[in-house]
């Protein structure tokens, strides 16, 4: 559960800040007179978000996750922690 919020949140972050940029590049050609069809969105720039964000969060959820993984053994069928 807690990849899935981590992946989810790198693309919203991605997808906000590709569109950040579209509106920020279409206001600059606006103000320069340039037609507002010509800009392009900076897919680079989200695409880094994302893969920063999603870093982020996997060093911070290995970081806080529980250390509660113990091997279990198997003696006489039946399970031993």
């Amino acid at each position: 559960m807690r990849a899935l919020i981590i992946i989810l949140s790198a693309l919203g972050a991605a997808i906000l800040v590709m569109s950040f940029l579209k509106s920020w590049q279409i206001r600059i050609a606006r103000r320069a007179g340039i037609s507002p069809e010509t800009v392009g969105a900076n897919y680079v720039v989200g695409a880094l978000v994302a893969i920063l964000v999603f870093a982020v969060g996997v060093l911070c959820w290995n970081v806080t996750a529980p250390r509660r993984t113990a091997f279990i053994r198997l003696h006489a069928s039946k399970m031993v922690p």
